[in-house]
């Protein structure tokens, strides 16, 4: 049922939904903007833990 969920019963849930603005904000960028893969891997990591 969607929008039954209630925060604190899933704190990974709560943690997801807490990043969301991050996370789209780093998959966000503009076509003309190269990334290298080790670089966004690094910010990834350090961003988000792996």
């Amino acid at each position: 049922m969607m929008g039954a969920y209630v925060a604190g019963s899933d704190p990974v849930v709560d943690l997801a939904m807490a990043r969301r603005a991050d996370m789209t904000g780093f998959i966000a960028q503009p076509r003309q903007q190269l990334v290298d893969y080790n670089m966004a891997r690094a910010q990834l990591i350090e961003g988000f833990g792996a």
